[in-house]
């Protein structure tokens, strides 16, 4: 018997209900493989990291723009604490007894960032909590000082500049009853500079500020795009895996296809700059005051509180004089080709200048300055992983310049 053809409305049923089928299983099919591989990750991080460790490094702060996450880890050997604070174990707020407190503040290279270049140096790309400035220096003030309790906390946070520091000591770190702040500066706010207008404002040109308003003050559809976006990395191991890979993909493709200018000079000279780019030059040149303007705010205002401040100007790769290692001369070429003459031209212009006018508030206004541009100058190991970003090496010899330079205060600490 022949199998009955429907026609009409029934025929239009059927083929309705098997599309419906259709697309629910797909749906439930894409909804395992998604949620078996968030569970994966989920396991993978619980075992790797700790069940307390949050999913992003930081967060929204209505004072400095962001802060860093408490409790977060992850598998490239950063670890918070309950602050914030990158440091295996929580610090108080009120401080113990016979303890000196130092907190250590500044950008990624503070932090302990590992390096931007994966591409051509993958060998320090990741740094663990025990291989920083604060540890080495803790480290070294217990051996020589064992009669006092020693803290040095890394309150550092990637991408931070000078201005974000001072919301972050007034919001934050004074509750903590600091004894020293010591501020390691100089390549965020430098480049910040470079591309500065004639009324320059540190704040309102804080990096991610768009972000910021996008979350705080939505008034588009963008807002709730972003809004889904940053959710999704804060509670998806898969969406965060899947961004942060990408991310990395598209600064490794940025820094590799990205066209050198043939023939300009090292050092490069203002006549190899076009006219664009030299008056933008003028402009960065006008505005250089505001790095030691913010740096004597941040003095007056912990000198308040009897906290002594101590303000490092970071080494960076391009201006370092040091005997560089095979890697270094290759992460220098390739830093000279990512910043092009105008960047470059600009770092070996300000930077020294803002060293410069550095020491002379530090010695009018009392507070404590060291310029660790030639700190690597007699090192013949790597200590460099990028543009300014440390190797365990690096951080070791600054730690040891820092111990040196303020021993007889330390030494005094340790006597009261």
């Amino acid at each position: 018997m022949a199998e009955k053809q429907l026609d009409g409305p029934e025929a239009g049923v059927s083929y309705g209900k098997k599309t419906f089928v259709i697309i629910i299983f797909n749906l439930l099919v894409v909804v395992l493989v998604f949620g078996g591989l968030e569970f994966a990750l989920r396991q993978k991080h619980l075992r790797t990291v700790g069940p307390r460790s949050r999913q992003s490094r930081d967060y929204r702060d209505p004072w400095a723009a962001w802060r860093n996450s408490p409790y977060f880890a992850d598998t490239n050997g950063a670890r918070h604490d309950a602050e914030g604070f990158r440091r295996d174990s929580d610090v108080s707020v009120e401080k113990p007894l016979n303890t000196v407190r130092i907190f250590l503040v500044g950008g990624s290279a503070a932090y302990g960032d590992s390096g931007g270049y994966p591409e051509i140096e993958p060998r320090h790309y990741y740094l663990y909590n025990n291989q920083l400035i604060d540890y080495f220096l803790e480290q070294k003030l217990t051996s020589a000082f064992p009669s006092k309790h020693w803290e040095v906390v890394n309150a550092a946070t990637m991408e931070y500049r000078l201005h974000q520091e001072l919301a972050l000591i007034e919001s934050v770190l004074l509750r903590y009853h600091p004894d020293y702040v010591i501020l390691m500066d100089g390549y965020n706010d430098v480049k910040g500079l470079s591309s500065a207008g004639r009324s320059y404002d540190a704040y309102a040109s804080t990096p991610h500020l768009q972000e910021f308003n996008l979350l705080a003050n939505p008034s588009s559809g963008r807002s709730l795009l972003f809004f889904t976006a940053t959710w999704l990395k804060a509670n998806s191991d898969l969406f965060r895996s899947l961004a942060d890979h990408l991310n990395s993909r598209s600064i490794i493709a940025r820094n590799t296809n990205r066209e050198e200018r043939p023939g300009f000079a090292d050092p490069v000279l203002l006549s190899e700059l076009t006219s664009e780019e030299q008056a933008q030059f003028d402009i960065a040149e006008t505005q250089v005051d505001e790095y030691t303007h913010v740096a004597r705010q941040i003095y007056r205002i912990l000198d308040l509180d009897g906290v002594r401040a101590v303000f490092l100007m970071q080494p960076v790769t391009i201006l370092s004089h040091k005997p560089l290692t095979e890697s270094e001369q290759r992460i220098r070429a390739h830093t000279l080709k990512i910043y092009g003459p105008p960047l470059a031209y600009t770092f070996e212009q300000l930077y020294p200048r803002v060293a410069s006018q550095m020491d002379s508030a530090a010695q009018e206004d009392g507070f404590a300055f060291l310029d660790l541009t030639s700190v690597f100058d007699t090192t013949s190991e790597q200590t460099f992983s990028d543009y300014c970003h440390l190797t365990p090496e690096g951080n070791k010899v600054i730690a040891e310049r820092v111990f040196e330079f303020l021993h007889d205060s330390f030494a005094e600490r340790a006597r009261r």
